[in-house]
């Protein structure tokens, strides 16, 4: 929510606006770097996520890490296993953390529709994780 403040001068009238927290680069990047989360691409192919939002439990089993390629099944959208793209993580707004899954931040989906069409899924803020090693252990950092 912005708020706007008006200050009179003698020569012109100055407008100040204060930034929602999370729409600086500089608090998101600091949330970003506090948050306990995890990067898909530093796991394995059939690892497991269970997600919990404040709204849903998501169940992700990843195709290809390094592309984000997974299955996920859970929410209002998901009631069977389907095939999507994790983008990452946000507080909401046009700043993403790339293939991040992070607590307290949102989780971007891109549902691909058509060869040509994708749709976006922005969940509620991630609440848990956990993640079930169904193959291998993390990649080397």
């Amino acid at each position: 929510m912005l708020e706007r403040e008006d200050s009179r001068s003698l020569s012109a009238a100055v407008t100040r606006f204060e930034v929602p927290s999370l729409s600086s680069l500089e608090s998101f990047t600091t949330l970003s770097e506090w948050s306990d989360g995890i990067d898909l691409r530093r796991l394995e192919p059939c690892d497991r996520l269970c997600v919990q939002t404040q709204n849903s439990t998501y169940r992700i089993e990843l195709l290809d890490p390094t592309s984000r390629r997974v299955t996920i099944r859970g929410g209002v959208l998901f009631n069977e296993p389907t095939e999507v793209f994790i983008h990452g993580a946000s507080g909401g707004g046009a700043m993403l953390v790339m293939g991040w899954i992070g607590i307290g931040l949102q989780l971007e989906i891109i549902c691909p529709l058509t060869e040509i069409h994708s749709q976006n899924v922005v969940t509620s803020p991630v609440v848990s994780l956990s993640l079930e090693r169904m193959c291998g252990s993390a990649k080397p950092a």
